[in-house]
């Protein structure tokens, strides 16, 4: 582990759920990785989520 800490914002958990590449290897270092509550009811809240979406988020 590189002992790298990552705190994400709502666009980099879109981008991490979408398949993003270079966040997954980041996120596979990473010793830590947070979000905030306000980025979980901004991601929850977006139109158009599927219950495919809605569970992904909650498994990650």
């Amino acid at each position: 582990m590189s002992g790298e800490r990552y705190f994400l914002d709502t666009n980099a958990i879109v981008a991490l759920l979408a398949g993003d590449c270079v966040l997954e290897s980041m996120m596979k270092e990473a010793s830590w990785i947070g979000m905030s509550v306000v980025s979980s009811i901004e991601f929850l809240s977006f139109r158009g989520l599927t219950t495919a979406d809605v569970l992904l988020f909650k498994r990650f």
